[in-house]
């Protein structure tokens, strides 16, 4: 934690702290400056000392820097800046201190009496709502809460956005086709309605399409009902051929990856959009349609295995909607008609969930769960503080009498219903790492901007033409030379201060580097981005040498791993390696990219110049940024090796068997001072696992596989060696990895040497310069210089 006497970063256990995986790491040691010195804090927060710490025996670790540490600088509304907004300077002021010393943390006053306004959006009795703030005996200690949020997911254009909109309008005369434009981020939508009598508070989500979003999964929670919304229309509908189009189905299943993960034994509704554009739109054909594809979907679910004391998500209906004339066909006879009727049908289920919560009595919840709300609504209301360190968070519920067993279940059911955004570090408690972000709607606008322009830069112009983007300074972030985000996934400092610039100014804060900092480390806590301290292409630089200041944006990565390298990895693994394969159920493609930003301490960044003869300059720096895979140094740089160490590895998902293999390897002469490949394997399992708190859905099993069969490689590998490297290397290379050369594979390197005229005596040993780690290295270069994919480049408009 800080301390306020020396203006350092502490840690409770001992003097020192410990990575997820439980080793020890080193104190980053840097000093927190005052926050109007913001060119201090701001190196000081990307300096590669508080980012990446040492590794070896033990391992490595990642310490990304912990939101609850710097609360205080994000609780500063405006930072002096010698900058000036309409002829008045501006000043510090913060509500978690005073303007001498920013970092003194006061206690947040309690409100015990909320304002009606705030009773009235959250009580669903009129009673009660008059007497809560009457004296005994007419106050009452318990008060009814019904609030459940519905969530639209599915493919982009599948017809989201107008059923949401239907719901809130029904047109007496010309019912045409509601308004809509391209989803971009999260779109939030309030409905009151009565169900039994009592009244149900939804909050109805809309979730953009596009797969660029992947952060929508941070923003799933429980307490919600899910609506599965897909286009019947994307394929020709007829009584004798009938059902849903691969490509619909494929992306129905991947919601439903994401949902179970996140949401396991949720409820979900299968909605078909577009019934005015089927040619045979008779109930008959629809119904058999809606049949056809909830066997699908139910097949599907039962091949999930969750875990003990959960349960899969499961169907709770099905229906055939046309947003222009409104109508609905159910699955079942009685069911709704009208849209207006079909939100109802959904109030009514919500409501029915609402009083099983096992939070609530029966959809009611003592008083000082109101005053929590109502003290966090009013910190937000205000702008200053947007963060609560955990210190303060539990200070403030010890004030309103909440008991400590209690605390953890109730912020998950605010978390829940959107009054606060929880960045939770364990899944059962409260943490003193952990904090509170009291706008989780500007949140998940702030996510969006970084994908809703990386959307807009690759989209067809008829979707561009749609998108409100109106939290973006697109014209500013064009100048900022967006092609590195769009062709590499990198997100630079120089990009992110207009694309954050106008999202800071909804919480009055200006886009200085200190705040632009801040939503990076904010990002990184969400697993979204990672810091990337530049690596040449022999290794990383120096840590006292100043990194750069990009990020790494793994779901907008732009290739795949290079068509067969997992094959001749594998192979050249086999005899010295190991081979664990995680087994993950379901694998949403989210968790993967999450994955990519825990596990990249260990990524080996390589980069060759690849031929562009299309565009000017004929070549272009590509690195390996691979969407389904990693390639891994490990080891520390004590051993005998240059970068990241002796140790190399290789990870590779396979999303549709739901497998992820990891290989690792050593050379034979190994330090013993760094890590065996045994514990790069089991750190990378542990931080796999760690991962999976934030979804509890998966089940994963792990195996270790024996790969080795013979010591001769295959013809097929040594080619592409030999097309790679030259003849010593690659005798070198077969030696570390105990191969033996067969007759024909001697003769194609006498050939290859004889053809050069070579100088060098093929017998001869090779110099002491050849290291088995950079030879690979050597292997992934060439193989990412003959990747096909790299011939397309996305197009930027």
């Amino acid at each position: 934690m800080l301390n306020l006497e020396t203006g350092k970063v502490e840690y409770d256990d001992g003097g020192s702290s410990r990575s997820p995986s439980g080793s020890p790491i080193e104190s980053p040691g840097q000093q927190y400056r005052d926050p109007v010195d913001e060119e201090g804090l701001a190196a000081s927060l990307r300096s590669p000392t508080s980012w990446r710490v040492k590794g070896g025996k033990n391992g490595k670790a990642e310490s990304v820097p912990s939101l609850s540490d710097i609360s205080s600088v994000m609780n500063t509304s405006t930072v002096k800046e010698e900058t000036r907004v309409r002829g008045q300077s501006l000043s510090p002021v913060a509500l978690m201190g005073n303007n001498s010393n920013p970092f003194q943390v006061s206690s947040v006053v309690p409100v015990l009496e909320p304002p009606t306004q705030l009773l009235q959006k959250y009580l669903t009795n009129a009673d009660e709502v008059k007497h809560y703030n009457s004296p005994p005996p007419k106050r009452p200690e318990m008060v009814q809460i019904r609030r459940y949020k519905v969530t639209l997911v599915g493919a982009g254009e599948a017809g989201k956005t107008s059923l949401r909109k239907c719901f809130a309008s029904n047109p007496l005369f010309f019912k045409n086709l509601p308004d809509v434009g391209t989803t971009t981020g999260i779109d939030v939508q309030q409905h009151r309605l009565k169900s039994g009598g009592q009244q149900i508070d939804l909050e109805i989500h809309d979730f953009a399409g596009q797969e660029v979003y992947h952060s929508h999964s941070l923003f799933l929670s429980n307490r919600t009902l899910f609506l599965f919304v897909w286009n019947m229309s994307a394929i020709e509908q007829t009584f004798d051929d009938y059902g849903i189009s691969p490509q619909e189905e494929s992306r129905l299943k991947r919601w439903a990856d994401v949902v179970q993960a996140k949401c396991p034994g949720a409820a979900m509704i299968v909605i078909g959009t577009h019934k005015d554009m089927l040619r045979d739109s008779s109930r008959k054909t629809i119904v058999l349609i809606l049949n056809k594809v909830c066997r699908l979907l139910s097949d599907y679910i039962e091949t999930f295995k969750p875990q003990k004391g959960l349960k899969n998500i499961f169907i709770g209906g099905s229906f055939c909607v046309s947003c222009k004339d409104r109508s609905v066909i159910p699955e079942n006879q009685g069911g709704p008609t009208k849209i207006k009727e079909l939100l109802q049908w959904a109030a009514e289920l919500c409501s029915k969930y609402s009083k099983t919560d096992s939070i609530t009595d029966q959809g009611s919840v003592p008083r000082y769960v109101i005053s929590l709300v109502a003290t966090l609504t009013k910190l937000r209301n205000e702008k200053e503080t947007v963060l609560l360190p955990m210190k303060t968070y539990n200070n403030l519920a010890k004030q309103l009498g909440i008991p400590k067993e209690l605390l953890h279940k109730v912020t998950t059911m605010l978390h829940d219903w959107g009054v606060l955004y929880l960045f939770d570090k364990q899944a059962s408690k409260l943490g003193r790492q952990d904090c509170v972000f009291l706008h989780p709607q500007w949140l998940s606008q702030m996510v969006a901007t970084v994908f809703t322009f990386a959307h807009a830069c690759t989209a067809p112009a008829h979707e561009r033409g749609t998108m409100e983007i109106d939290l973006i300074d697109v014209n500013e972030c064009i100048e900022a030379e967006p092609s590195r985000l769009v062709l590499e996934g990198v997100l630079t400092t120089a990009l992110a201060r207009p694309l954050f610039s106008k999202i800071l100014r909804q919480l009055k804060r200006e886009p200085t580097n200190q705040n632009i900092d801040i939503c990076f480390m904010m990002l990184a806590n969400l697993d979204i981005v990672y810091r990337n301290v530049y690596l040449p292409e022999s290794g990383p630089l120096p840590t006292k040498k100043p990194p750069s200041t990009q990020y790494y944006v793994p779901s907008i990565f732009p290739r795949d791993v290079p068509p067969n390298l997992s094959t001749h990895l594998s192979r050249l693994m086999r005899n010295r390696g190991v081979h664990t394969l995680f087994k993950i159920t379901p694998f949403p493609k989210e968790f993967l990219q999450m994955l990519h930003c825990r596990a990249h301490q260990y990524s080996m960044r390589l980069q060759v110049n690849a031929p562009c003869p299309e565009v000017d300059p004929p070549t272009r720096k590509v690195q390996n940024n691979w969407r389904d895979g990693m390639w891994m140094g490990a080891g520390g740089g004590e051993g005998s090796d240059l970068g990241l160490g002796p140790l190399r590895g290789f990870m590779q998902a396979t999303l549709e068997k739901r497998e992820l293999d990891v290989w690792a390897v050593a050379p034979p002469d190994i330090d013993d001072r760094t890590m065996s490949v045994s514990d790069l394997s089991k750190q990378f399992g542990e931080t796999l696992k760690e991962l999976c708190h934030k979804y509890p859905g998966l089940y994963i099993e792990e195996t270790i596989i024996s790969d080795k069969t013979d010591n001769t490689l295959e013809d097929e590998t040594f080619v592409v060696l030999t097309s790679a490297m030259k003849p010593g290397e690659v005798r070198f290379l077969l030696k570390c990895l105990s191969f033996d050369i067969t007759d024909q594979q001697q003769d194609k390197l006498t050939a290859i040497v004889a053809a050069s005229e070579a100088s060098e005596d093929p017998q001869s040993p090779v110099g002491g310069n050849l290291k088995l780690s950079l030879l690979l290295d050597k292997l992934i270069k060439a193989c990412m210089l003959q990747d096909p994919s790299l011939s397309v480049i996305p197009g930027m408009r």
